[in-house]
């Protein structure tokens, strides 16, 4: 694990060659990070999509993670936020939905969420 308590999923080859960043999920609620569910994104989309033969090409994925790629030039700390809310539907249920906040940046001590 490493200082926010994320796993370490032993695909450590990646992220030493610069090919892969990984963003750590965190709870806003609970003001801490969740160790499982690592979000991960290519720092080349070139070579991404060379490597899974151009299938996939989803515009909504690749900007999230040219978004991701700039805040991360920028200086930026950059996690991906969770935040667990119950809301009361039609029928008067009420039901537990999981959000997510596609972008926490971190740079010294102000934090904006994305």
């Amino acid at each position: 694990m490493d200082k926010r308590g994320c796993k370490d999923d032993g695909n450590q080859f990646y992220f030493i060659s610069f090919l892969i960043e990984e963003a750590c999920r965190y709870d806003i609620k609970g003001k801490s990070y969740i160790g499982t569910l690592l979000k991960y994104y290519f720092m080349d989309l070139g070579l991404r999509n060379a490597r899974i033969n151009f299938r996939q090409m989803e515009v909504i994925h690749s900007m999230e993670n040219v978004i991701f790629n700039e805040l991360r030039m920028r200086g930026f700390g950059v996690d991906v936020g969770k935040l667990s809310v119950t809301e009361q539907g039609k029928d008067g249920r009420l039901t537990k939905k999981q959000l997510e906040v596609d972008f926490i940046c971190n740079k010294g001590s102000k934090k904006y969420y994305i």
